[in-house]
């Protein structure tokens, strides 16, 4: 089932009854906690002119990434994106290619005493630090499907640059880059581009993922959001004037949709993007989410004891996710 809205990554995990089980000769209750988690799919395209190339032997890349390492510690490679270091660590479970990227937390979380509810510090010592991973699977095509532990994960757009510098696409010459594209059914909200009037407009984006040649657009909202730091997230909501008198707002809503359909296709990493439009003047309005018709299913992940989540299940999850939705995705990059 194609995920039809974005989901919060907080922890909203649901205890989950798994019924008794047998241990041991002794008969016990496991109870679970499970948070939905959404799989999300992008097509490794190359850059300058964004085309897609020929289906890399990612097991074998990633099989050279295990026994090297560009940061000093064995199998783990960095990268710095948006001032920011990710570390990756690459994987191979059952064969099959993967990798988890990670990038410091700003804040640690705090800890809460479950009797007297008295908040104190979560203690880290000198050896860990807290961090934001992001559950990367490599499949045929160069598709890759990626779940976030937390909003404030690595976007696909740190998978690309991590991928600049530990596998860039030499073959396609030196100044070649990896690009993540979004994987989208975009005949879904094009309609857009042919709308009447739009009566609302609602984006919410973080301003560290927008390229700067998107100020025009966007204008304020990004150049003020760009001075607050890494992580802000920026919600805007543009409601046009009714009747005549609003007519002129109407058409600035409908440039902005319209843009936002362009940033979209451009692979430019929004976080909501919906309008309201009329395709015809007088008609109802339509609501249209920009990014509803991403390819994604919504899955249920066990978190541990730890209150992490079960790398095995994400990544079982993610493959499931694959093979279910195969055909449609072959079919948005043009293979079917």
């Amino acid at each position: 089932m194609i995920s039809t809205e974005n989901v919060g990554y907080s922890l909203t995990g649901v205890a989950t009854f798994l019924g008794p089980y047998e241990s041991d000769g002794e008969r016990s209750v496991a109870d679970t906690i499970e948070k939905t988690c959404r799989v999300r799919f992008f097509e490794l395209r190359v850059l300058p002119d964004e085309k897609a190339i020929p289906g890399q032997r990612w097991s074998s890349i990633i099989r050279g990434l295990l026994g090297s390492s560009n940061c000093g510690r064995p199998g783990a490679h960095e990268c710095e994106y948006n001032g920011v270091a990710i570390e990756g660590m690459p994987l191979l479970e059952a064969g099959s290619p993967m990798a988890a990227l990670a990038v410091d937390r700003a804040i640690t979380p705090r800890q809460r005493n479950v009797i007297t509810s008295q908040r104190s510090d979560l203690p880290v010592d000198q050896d860990h630090e807290p961090v934001e991973e992001t559950f990367v699977s490599f499949f045929p095509n160069n598709v890759v499907g990626l779940v976030l532990s937390t909003i404030s994960a690595p976007s696909h757009a740190a998978v690309a640059a991590w991928l600049n510098a530990v596998a860039p696409p030499t073959s396609e010459g030196p100044d070649a880059k990896w690009h993540a594209v979004p994987i989208v059914d975009p005949e879904k909200y094009r309609v857009i581009e042919d709308a009447a009037e739009a009566t609302s407009v609602t984006f919410a984006l973080k301003p560290d993922n927008i390229p700067g040649g998107y100020e025009p657009l966007l204008g304020g909202f990004l150049s003020e959001g760009q001075q607050y730091g890494h992580g802000v997230r920026i919600e805007v909501k543009v409601t046009a004037g009714r009747g005549r008198p609003g007519e002129s707002s109407r058409d600035a809503a409908k440039r902005l949709a319209r843009g936002l359909v362009g940033m979209h296709d451009a692979g430019v990493d929004l976080e909501k993007a919906q309008a309201n439009i009329r395709r015809v003047y007088g008609e109802a309005v339509e609501p249209i989410d920009i990014l509803h018709h991403r390819l994604a299913r919504e899955v249920k992940i066990p978190v541990t004891t730890g209150r992490s989540l079960d790398q095995a299940a994400v990544f079982r999850e993610t493959r499931a996710a694959y093979q279910a939705m195969q055909e449609e995705i072959l079919g948005a990059i043009g293979l079917s």
